[in-house]
């Protein structure tokens, strides 16, 4: 497919005059394309055009419109992500410092393997702790022993992957999602703004 120069010449006067619509066509009908290979035809003529050529006054409001919304919902996913990784970190920060100031005990599951209720012995006084993780099928049998971190102001981390990471990786994929969202809207946000 050519396109001659005087139908060029003709589409980018259209194009000068406003007339977007009618170049498109004009491209559609005289060569046989499809209505996005002509506005792509369209759109590179008119990236010839220097702003002075223009016999209208074009309109650059709904472009900036865009932009601003796409700019916004990419920083709004970004914040969440961002939000949600900080939570996932704080909950770890909090588990790690039971972990290391706190004294190893074994526990035995004493009732409900789904959310198990665990007893231990610490000092010398029996203490009791659920699970904040309910499972089907359970983790847990009953007379199971457990590993558990018991810090000195009495918070408890039970020593297992699900109790331990599960929640954690859970809240750490969202963020992340979140946040990959946020930068895909971004980079067609800088996209947009190139065309």
């Amino acid at each position: 497919m050519r396109v001659t120069p005087d139908e060029k010449a003709h589409v980018r006067t259209l194009l000068v005059q406003g007339k977007k619509i009618e170049a498109i066509k004009f491209l559609r009908n005289n060569y046989n394309l499809s209505l996005r290979d002509a506005k792509e035809m369209a759109d590179l003529i008119d990236e010839d055009i220097r702003e002075d050529e223009y016999t209208y006054k074009r309109k650059k409001g709904a472009k900036k419109v865009i932009s601003l919304a796409h700019g916004c919902l990419s920083v709004f996913f970004g914040i969440m992500g961002a939000g949600l990784l900080a939570v996932a970190i704080y909950i770890f920060m909090g588990q790690l410092s039971v972990i290391q100031e706190g004294e190893k005990v074994t526990g035995v599951v004493v009732s409900d393997p789904n959310q198990p209720v665990i007893e231990y012995t610490l000092n010398g006084q029996q203490h009791t702790h659920v699970s904040n993780i309910s499972s089907e099928p359970p983790n847990y049998v009953i007379g199971e022993e457990v590993e558990l971190f018991v810090s000195p102001s009495g918070e408890v981390v039970i020593n297992t992957f699900s109790e331990r990471y599960l929640f954690i990786c859970i809240i750490g994929f969202f963020a992340l999602m979140l946040m990959a969202v946020g930068y895909g809207v971004y980079r067609s946000f800088k996209k947009k703004i190139v065309n």
